[in-house]
Parts: C-alpha cells; sequence; structure tokens
C-alpha cells in the first residue's frame, strides 16, 4: 500500500496505528509549543519548519511511504531534536549549569 497509515496498520495492528497517530500528535504539539515559545530567533524558524514537516509528512503519507525512508527520517529526527532544545530553552529547562548541581 502506498500509504504509511495502512503500511502501520498492516504490520503492526490498532494498537501499533494508534501509538504511531499519537507519536505525530505530541511531536505536532512539542513542535507549536516550541515555535510559540522560543525567543531565540535562531530556534524558532527551525521550531515552525518541523511544526509545518510534521503537517505536510501526514498529509504526503497518505499518498507515500515516506516514514519508511532513511533520507527523510535523517532529517526529521533532526528537526525533531533541534526543536525539543528550542522547546527546552524556551522553558528555562536549560538555565541550570552543571556546577550547580551539588556532587555527592
Amino acid at each position: 500500500a502506498h500509504n504509511d497509515y495502512l503500511r502501520v496498520l498492516t504490520e503492526y495492528g490498532l494498537f501499533g496505528l494508534a501509538l504511531y497517530l499519537v507519536m505525530l500528535v505530541i511531536l505536532l504539539v512539542s513542535a507549536y509549543r516550541a515555535w510559540r515559545k522560543s525567543t531565540d530567533q535562531v530556534m524558532v524558524p527551525i521550531a515552525l519548519s518541523f511544526f509545518a514537516l510534521i503537517i505536510s509528512y501526514a498529509v504526503f503519507t497518505l499518498t507515500d511511504n515516506v516514514f519508511h525512508s532513511t533520507y527523510f527520517q535523517t532529517y526529521f529526527w533532526t528537526l525533531a531534536g533541534l526543536t525539543v532544545a528550542a522547546g527546552r530553552a524556551a522553558n528555562g529547562a536549560d538555565a541550570r549549569l552543571p556546577a550547580d548541581t551539588p556532587q555527592g
């Protein structure tokens, strides 16, 4: 089938498809939050591009097996990681330096 959703359904069943869709929704929400909260002028376009990538991916996979391609995975997960970093920086999670942690 030339459809990632059908491929996941046939290979992993309903539970696998549900997990796949939940993963896409979580990534979409995370990208949106990182885009809206980030004040860093370098990270805003990265988060926005990943947000747009997830939306375009969700539509494009209706007609092709995009997620199955290795070259697509490289860009997808690189942007995902950068978007998570943008979200963490926007939330101040990275404000604590390693020197501030107690040494035990």
